[in-house]
């Protein structure tokens, strides 16, 4: 980042300012290389933990990608070819050699922010998080919970369902099939419906009754204006 900055500004001198796309990518870079020390840093102060390791990587990996795509666009687009080209060799001498985040380490983050953990708890410190049900927030707060505690009697009802055990495909009615079959019990089936409520509470769409009159006003003006203009071209 020093070497290229150095040249860009020994190229360009007060110019830069007012190339703003360039002088743009060149806070692209400084900026993904703080993000990328800043997790550094907090991995190593926090103490290395494991379960925060995949967070780390996946915030390094990400932020060196963006890193890399910034500098390469850095170098296409210098006014100054020979040195751009100079550049590259000895920035890229072996090619490009960050990659995103794998799909691998992708599903091992999503399943860190998915399940309630310490590593969740530390990742979310300072943001606001509420209980209230009232909110959404709370409401997606208490839906992850719920889900969570729910995932293995839902294990339970697909090993059945596979079986042949159960038959019904609505939900509520596989709950109760499971119950009246003795597959699960009255715990785990209001577990189950509790987890099945919220997610679908979360799911919902907001819904406008008043739009109803509006929409019909509407559809009567558009077919006011087709019969006119079918009687101008007649």
């Amino acid at each position: 980042f020093a070497l290229t900055a150095d040249a860009a500004l020994m190229t360009l001198g007060g110019s830069l300012k007012r190339k703003e796309r360039l002088s743009a990518m060149l806070g692209d870079l400084l900026s993904n290389l703080y993000i990328a020390s800043a997790c550094l840093k907090r991995y190593i102060e926090e103490g290395e933990r494991q379960d925060d390791l995949p967070l780390m990587r996946w915030a390094l990996d990400d932020s060196l990608y963006r890193f890399q795509h910034a500098l390469r666009g850095l170098l296409r687009n210098m006014p100054f070819r020979p040195l751009a080209w100079l550049l590259r060799l000895v920035v890229f001498p072996t090619g490009l050699p960050f990659h995103k985040p794998t799909d691998s380490l992708d599903h091992q983050v999503a399943r860190t922010l998915l399940s309630p953990s310490e590593a969740r708890d530390r990742l979310t410190q300072g943001i606001y998080i509420t209980e209230d049900q009232q909110q959404r927030a709370g409401q997606l707060e208490q839906a992850l919970f719920a889900v969570n505690a729910a995932a293995p009697h839902e294990k339970t009802l697909r090993r059945a369902k596979r079986a042949g055990q159960l038959k019904s495909r609505d939900i509520r009615n596989l709950i109760a099939e499971a119950v009246s079959l003795g597959i699960l019990n009255e715990s785990e089936k209001v577990t189950l419906e509790e987890a099945d409520r919220l997610r679908r509470q979360v799911i919902q769409v907001n819904t406008f009754s008043h739009l109803g009159s509006l929409t019909s006003e509407s559809s009567k003006a558009a077919s006011k204006i087709s019969k006119l203009n079918k009687r101008g071209a007649a």
